[in-house]
């Protein structure tokens, strides 16, 4: 069999996906707000755990544009929920919404499917408990069902920064809205950095300062969230146009918009890696394994790393 590869050039323009991690953080700082839209957003499984745990603490979500999430909010006084707060599989959605159950008064049940139910929530749990709250693991194993409340009103905490970034933006996201605000000490390295910029990001096109201290992170309290215009884009996600730049180092001319070039670049590099193209070799039919040559005019999709971090 005859095989012919020939040169060809790719052009376009490609707008990049929306992000998810920036679209979770949008819409529960909407929700921490007396409300915002959230244009431009990810719509998925996980966003949608999000946006039920607005809703449940009194917030409001109106889908009917396709293009933006309407949030009416609680303005940072969270309700009881009235039922169990059910994150499904986004372990995102666990983390950031169990610091907004220590804002109010009773108790709140938060649990999800059996892979959430087996992630680790303990180091969090522990952070509510030095703020004064309640947080439990009903199996008192740090994994959910989780019951949490107490209504915290903000102090100082020590917590790892090596499980997850996401207790640390649940953290500076609740903290803005009690009345002391919350002191992070980290006691280990910072897993997943970047996504805690995604989240400064996020508190700062809300109006709400957060910062980087000597021993982690602060934020102080009584802020209220407040997006300039009542509205917030949700930027393009780098790690998912990662194949299209990668026609840049090819014979193709190629542009990919939307995405924003500060967090959520770090971000990206954070979840994938990506591989640089290689020389493909090519057998011409008669000849032996060990008269291989190169053929440079193809190669090969980029590869990249099977796992990444959950943020």
């Amino acid at each position: 069999m005859d095989i012919t590869i020939g040169n060809s050039t790719v052009t376009g323009t490609a707008q990049a996906p929306p992000s998810k991690s920036y679209t979770h953080r949008a819409i529960l700082a909407a929700g921490y707000a007396d409300g915002a839209t959230v244009t431009a957003p990810l719509v998925s499984a996980d966003t949608k755990a999000t946006m039920r745990a607005v809703t449940a603490y009194g917030g409001s979500i109106d889908r009917s544009d396709e293009q933006a999430i309407e949030v009416d909010g609680f303005d940072g006084r969270p309700e009881t929920p009235d039922t169990v707060i059910d994150c499904a599989n986004s372990g995102t959605t666990m983390r950031l919404v169990t610091a907004t159950a220590a804002l109010q008064d009773h108790l709140t049940v938060l649990t999800g499917d059996d892979s959430l139910r087996s992630r680790p929530q303990g180091p969090l749990l522990d952070a509510v408990g030095q703020l004064d709250g309640r947080a439990e693991s009903t199996r008192e194993n740090g994994q959910a069902p989780l019951v949490v409340g107490g209504g915290i009103s903000g102090g100082a905490v020590a917590i790892p920064g090596d499980v997850s970034s996401q207790y640390i933006t649940a953290l500076l996201m609740a903290g803005a809205v009690t009345d002391e605000g919350i002191d992070i000490e980290l006691t280990t390295g910072l897993k997943s950095s970047p996504y805690v910029d995604i989240t400064l990001e996020v508190l700062e096109d809300y109006g709400v300062t957060a910062e980087r201290t000597d021993d982690g992170f602060a934020v102080a309290g009584d802020q209220p969230y407040d997006p300039a215009g009542g509205e917030y884009h949700v930027p393009g996600d780098f790690s998912s146009i990662s194949y299209l730049l990668a026609m840049g180092e090819t014979p193709a001319k190629s542009r990919s918009s939307g995405a924003r070039s500060r967090a959520s670049r770090s971000a990206s590099r954070t979840r994938r890696t990506s591989c640089p193209p290689s020389r493909r070799w090519v057998r011409p039919p008669t000849a032996s394994r060990a008269s291989r040559t190169p053929n440079t005019s193809a190669t090969r999709r980029p590869t990249a790393s099977a796992r990444w971090p959950r943020n």
